[in-house]
């Protein structure tokens, strides 16, 4: 998958307010990590 298609999902997800709690309640690099590949498709 491309970047820009990568992007697009991120960009719909973020403006899903218990999606960015749960990116901002990521205590580290690995949780964010496991949150986007759960949430995104690439």
């Amino acid at each position: 998958m491309n970047h820009v298609k990568v992007f697009s999902q991120l960009a719909r997800k973020l403006v899903n307010k218990n999606f960015r709690q749960s990116l901002f309640a990521a205590q580290d690099a690995q949780s964010i990590l496991t949150l986007l590949e759960t949430e995104l498709t690439f």
